[in-house]
């Protein structure tokens, strides 16, 4: 029976909902941080260890080495600028419900407040599913959606974060092996709670919602891009080294316990295909527009590529390991992360400036022994 005592052996992924035959297990928000923790009803339970058996945290998997790692991009100019990097996966979406599959990814809550998992099967759709949300998405019975599909014979495009990727895989079992589905991870920095953006999103446009937000605009560039929250009577633009929200994210400081030990990072996710931004790709191939990094895991997931219209160019590892060491371990906790939860629940817009500011190295070891004594005395 999962019982989750220390926040940082629990990933948030909700297999464990998903798996249990009682549905004694309901993911609860945390008081603190805004993260969602399994909670079971022991009473109802029937001690079958179906929810150990699915959980990321709990099973390892054996790393794997990618195939080979490329360099692609959309040749559709409207897609590509509207991804957040080189707008690949819109063209493996595209391929998947072109025959007659559905594609499983993430949007935005009609409100923006949040970011769910969601079904597609027509290509007026992808665009909901584009572009990074940089919160914790929630999963609720999208496994279940998933073996359903397959079981009708569909092909199936799921789109995730690796841990979610390690849980459906765990999920689905022997259907976890189906030529009919296909996965792709993203190069996963970690991610914040849903309830740190609402209360950023209404930090900065207060009561209103948004009718349009991206993490990742790029009409300030790929490299310097800008978040961009519209409402119908206002336009916020911000490039991220300056937006609160990103300042956090970037610094570390919101992110969930679990993703400072990441169990499936490093090719253990199960994925196909992983894609993310190609940082430092060589300046005679890069027009500041955006280039996806592919890294092809699979036999499986090469013979997806080469069924699109995706044409790239083939890199060394290194570009990975010098520009996107995400891919292969876990961000380090900084030691101001306890600091701006505390101080979060009084002063949002001085939790992160007072948790993200520069500090030298002095700094730093001085910042450090201050927020020692701070939670101790807390």
């Amino acid at each position: 029976m999962i019982h989750i005592t220390d926040p940082y052996k629990c990933c948030g992924c909700g297999a464990c909902v998903s798996i249990c035959p009682r549905q004694c297990i309901v993911l609860k928000k945390d008081d603190t941080e805004g993260f969602l923790y399994p909670e079971v009803d022991s009473s109802l339970c029937c001690h079958c260890d179906a929810c150990e058996r699915v959980c990321p945290m709990l099973n390892d998997n054996a790393s794997l080495k990618p195939l080979y790692v490329i360099a692609c991009r959309n040749d559709d100019k409207d897609v590509r600028i509207s991804s957040s990097s080189g707008g690949i996966f819109s063209s493996l979406a595209e391929h998947i419900i072109s025959k007659g599959g559905v594609v499983f990814g993430v949007r935005f809550s009609d409100d923006f407040g949040k970011a769910i998992f969601c079904e597609i099967s027509n290509t007026s759709d992808i665009s909901l599913l584009r572009g990074s949300k940089y919160m914790q998405a929630e999963t609720t019975n999208i496994y279940t959606l998933v073996r359903e599909r397959l079981h009708q014979k569909r092909l199936v495009l799921f789109s995730g974060t690796p841990c979610q990727i390690r849980a459906l895989r765990l999920y689905l079992g022997q259907d976890a092996h189906s030529s009919l589905l296909y996965c792709v991870d993203i190069i996963c920095h970690g991610v914040p709670s849903s309830e740190v953006w609402r209360r950023y999103l209404h930090n900065v446009i207060g009561n209103q919602i948004p009718s349009y937000v991206s993490f990742r605009d790029k009409t300030t560039g790929w490299k310097n891009f800008s978040m961009v929250i519209k409402t119908p009577t206002e336009v916020y633009s911000c490039v991220h080294r300056d937006d609160l929200y990103m300042q956090s994210f970037l610094r570390n400081v919101n992110l969930r316990p679990s993703c400072y030990n990441c169990q499936t990072k490093n090719g253990r996710s199960g994925a196909d295909l992983t894609i993310g931004d190609f940082w430092g790709i060589p300046s005679e191939a890069d027009d500041d527009k955006g280039i996806s990094q592919v890294l092809v895991m699979t036999n499986h997931g090469e013979a997806l590529l080469n069924k699109t219209q995706v044409r790239g160019t083939c890199h060394s590892e290194s570009y990975v390991q010098q520009h996107n060491t995400a891919y292969y371990t876990s961000i380090g906790e900084p030691s101001r992360r306890r600091y701006f939860w505390r101080l979060y629940k009084k002063d949002f817009t001085k939790a992160i400036k007072c948790s993200t500011e520069y500090q030298s190295p002095i700094q730093h070891v001085k910042s450090y022994i201050r927020n020692l004594l701070f939670n101790n005395l807390l």
